[in-house]
């Protein structure tokens, strides 16, 4: 009985070893994934990115980005990132080898387009389909292989872009002290000017400058008190600017009569006009900047004031 029980034990066991053995050589990876050589950010000379028939080149010009052909300065910060994103793309599985790419957004039509360039000698470029369903990783071809893999991250939300998403939108930094306020409105015009308190105390005004700082006031050319909240906001919505949008069918030039502007005056000048109103943005040009440009209605409100509201009622 005993050696009956081990012949029917010993099949069991092995039919038991077997499944197990299938069952792991099913859940095996047994492929594996190519290996993409690491890109330097500081060797990469140029970005293109193509999607259907729009194409955007960006091209380093000593230590910055242009957009070409127009040369439009590039957001540095934003085509470095996608450098990076490009070169340093992580492959974390094979999704498909069917080649039905239109199931991934990779054909033709739908797909993006990114290829990274040392001086003229293209160094890589990958196919950007959708976001897997998680959004945590994207369908991607790689330029000699057919295959369809997941990389990580969502990789198209980060290169669908325009050629506005990706120009310097900065118009200035001011980084001097603001002396003087030019308001202009209506062909009628206020000027502001920042200056040193009296102390009423003669005598005492050598010592005053001597000990302590000299405190200043903003008043209108001809003396009149201001409310210097209104004036501080302002120069601070001012300060660092920058633009909503570049307008791209108009030139800077074709700008005449602006409704308002504003002129802040230090060491240096910098002037901003504000033209019409279109679906809540205004049209606006300033000197610093070769391209005409808009701003939301909200910023805008906040820095074309009504002169009344800058004046101190009289008590």
């Amino acid at each position: 009985m005993k050696f009956k029980k081990e012949y029917i034990v010993l099949p069991v066991i092995i039919v038991v070893l077997l499944a197990y053995i299938v069952f792991q050589n099913k859940n095996k990876t047994n492929y594996e994934l190519p290996h993409l050589r690491n890109i330097e950010r500081k060797d990469i000379s140029k970005i293109k990115i193509k999607k259907g028939s729009e194409v955007i080149d960006v091209e380093k010009k000593g230590a910055n980005w242009v957009i070409m052909p127009k040369e439009y300065p590039a957001d540095k910060e934003k085509i470095e990132n996608l450098i990076d994103k490009a070169s340093k793309v992580k492959l974390t599985a094979l999704a498909s080898e069917s080649k039905k790419y239109e199931v991934y957004k990779l054909d033709e039509e739908n797909r993006i387009e990114v290829e990274l360039y040392q001086s003229d000698k293209p160094v890589r470029k990958i196919f950007i389909g959708k976001p897997v369903s998680s959004s945590r990783h994207t369908f991607i071809r790689l330029d000699d292989d057919y295959r369809v893999y997941h990389a990580e991250g969502n990789l198209r939300s980060a290169f669908n872009k325009d050629v506005d998403d990706l120009r310097n939108k900065k118009i200035w930094e001011i980084n001097e002290e603001i002396t003087k306020v030019t308001l202009i409105k209506d062909k009628k015009k206020l000027i502001l000017l920042k200056k040193p308190t009296e102390n009423k105390d003669k005598k005492e005004e050598k010592k005053t400058k001597e000990k302590e700082k000299i405190s200043y006031k903003w008043q209108t050319e001809d003396g009149k008190d201001v409310i210097e909240g209104q004036i501080t906001e302002i120069i601070n919505m001012l300060k660092d600017f920058t633009c909503d949008r570049f307008i791209e069918d108009k030139k800077k030039d074709e700008f005449r009569n602006p409704i308002y502007k504003v002129i802040l005056s230090g060491a240096n000048s910098y002037s901003i006009s504000f033209f019409d109103e279109k679906d809540g943005q205004y049209e606006a040009i300033s000197s610093q900047s070769e391209y005409p440009f808009l701003v939301s209605e909200w910023r805008a409100k906040r820095i074309m004031k009504d002169f009344d509201n800058i004046l101190k009622k009289k008590k």
